[in-house]
């Protein structure tokens, strides 16, 4: 992929790599705060350097992404922290290369590459999530370079090219699921348009039903037999009980969507029509979710492209491109049905396959303009705000400073072998020591809070909250009647109040330190 890449412009391929990890450091370097699901990769990575799998399963249940972190720090001797980072970095750069590449094979000449290389690191949706430790960059990478051998393969290439994109969907479910969905996707096109013969087609379906099964049994497992009493083995040890539970929990989680929607949607009013109002409302979620995540501006191209004709000159890959983006729609669909949630970091997926489309309309644009010279000032006003969308989305710089600045105060300030919670798993992961990490803000936290302190388990708490939630922290203050040793604010108005539990207070409390 990249050999044929470099073979067409080496300078523009050097260019985009170092384009692509200067944004990863810039973005690392003006959000050095580890995000929430960060801190349970690297705590899970540090326990598989110990040799105590058990914690890192139960620390975060996909251990693929931590591996890799464990893997880095252990060849490289560098910080988990750091190798994770790292991790981070040669994945996004693997995904602007494999992106360029499959622009490449869409039939993007040289002019058209360099429009994908300012496409790819523009795109907000992406560098947002630069700073993030998260397993979709990997993702991501693995997915589009599955999507180029797939598309090498229909194209006219060989059958190792199939096998090796059969290989990255595989890969590639390691970090995420979805890589699975689209190995399925993938060989269904191939078994409907590539496979000539009846009894190849019949086999074909074979392997589809058996790959499907296998699907559905795997998302079956992965999803609900952790939170059954069964286990994760009932699989294998009780088959027939696994089913029934599982089956059951989808059921059940269906029946309770179209409870709420016929209790706080309809109210009594034609309550018959729950489903439509739920499928409609799902169908909203993932088209309005999809634009943004495709950003409007990328979104509006998109449109032109497609009413113009100008997708791809490799029109023989046309066919497959539109199978794989019209196929992920009713996934993110039944992935809302049952979740009942959806964020642009499970519609980015679509949104990078639909984005291919823009550096060919650029470049048609481009050669139009140079050719007529019409529409000069609207085509660099494009690429101005193209340039801008991209520049906006690197102002990156945290507001959780504050919560590292609590953990380094209550390491200094409080004993080493207090018994101390908090309900911020970043708060926790830079105090370091033994501490009690619970749920970030729930109406659930006031009994724990409470309980932990009738119990007397812990003699300290660091309560943080969100400035729309501060009528809870006042009652939570209000209930617990302890010294508060300190509060620390950000800009923004979210505090951690550091709680004494140790002692009943005795007379009038003292005002707390108040550090912002």
């Amino acid at each position: 992929m990249i050999s044929n890449l470099y073979k067409t412009d080496k300078w523009l391929v050097w260019v985009a790599i170092c384009a692509s990890l200067s944004l990863s450091i810039w973005a690392n370097y003006m959000d050095d705060i580890v995000n929430n699901d960060g801190t349970e990769y690297i705590k899970s990575a540090g326990a598989m350097l110990q040799g105590d799998w058990a914690t890192a399963l139960h620390t975060y249940k996909w251990p693929f992404y931590s591996l890799t972190i464990a893997f880095t720090s252990l060849v490289s001797g560098l910080s988990l922290t750091m190798s994770a980072y790292v991790v981070n970095a040669i994945f996004n750069t693997w995904l602007v290369i494999a992106f360029i590449s499959l622009v490449r094979l869409l039939g993007g000449d040289r002019k058209t590459l360099w429009f994908a290389v300012l496409v790819i690191l523009s795109f907000p949706t992406i560098n947002k999530f630069r700073p993030y430790l998260i397993r979709d960059p990997a993702f991501l990478a693995l997915f589009l370079s599955a999507c180029y051998a797939f598309f090498l393969y229909i194209n006219g290439g060989l059958k190792r090219h199939n096998a090796i994109a059969i290989s990255c969907f595989i890969l590639a479910a390691l970090f995420r699921l979805e890589g699975l969905v689209y190995l399925l996707i993938s060989q269904v096109y191939i078994v409907g348009r590539h496979v000539s013969t009846r009894g190849g087609r019949l086999i074909g379906l074979l392997a589809l039903f058996v790959l499907l099964l296998v699907l559905l049994i795997f998302i079956s497992w992965w999803q609900f037999s952790s939170t059954d009493e069964l286990g994760y083995a009932s699989v294998f040890t009780q088959p027939l009980r696994f089913f029934e539970a599982t089956w059951g929990q989808f059921g059940e989680t269906f029946a309770e969507r179209l409870r709420v929607v016929e209790e706080y949607v309809l109210i009594g009013y034609s309550r018959g029509y729950a489903l439509m109002a739920l499928s409609w409302s799902a169908a909203s979620i993932v088209f309005l979710e999809l634009i943004h995540a495709l950003y409007y501006l990328y979104f509006f191209l998109w449109l032109l492209a497609w009413r113009k004709g100008l997708l791809f000159p490799q029109s023989a890959l046309y066919a497959p491109w539109r199978f794989l983006v019209l196929a992920s729609l009713p996934v993110l669909f039944g992935f809302v049905m049952l979740e009942w949630f959806l964020t642009s970091r499970y519609t980015i997926t679509v949104a990078v396959l639909m984005l291919l489309a823009t550096p060919f309309l650029l470049a048609s644009w481009y050669t139009q303009l140079k050719a007529h010279g019409k529409n000069k000032g609207v085509f660099w006003l494009v690429i101005i705000l193209i340039t801008l969308s991209g520049i906006k989305s690197l102002d990156l710089g945290t507001k959780k400073h504050y919560l590292r600045t609590t953990a380094e105060w209550m390491s200094e300030n409080l004993p080493a072998d207090a018994r101390i919670y908090t309900n911020n798993r970043i708060l926790g992961h830079y105090f370091g020591g033994e501490i009690k990490i619970g749920n970030y803000w729930s109406d659930r936290q006031y009994y724990e809070v409470d309980a932990l302190l009738s119990k007397r388990q812990m003699q300290y708490a660091a309560i943080t909250v969100k400035p729309q939630h501060m009528q809870h922290l006042q009652r939570v203050t209000n209930m617990l009647n302890r010294k508060i040793l300190v509060i620390f604010e950000n800009e923004k108005g979210a505090q951690v109040r550091v709680f004494d539990f140790s002692q009943m207070p005795d007379g009038e409390m003292p005002a707390p330190i108040y550090v912002k």
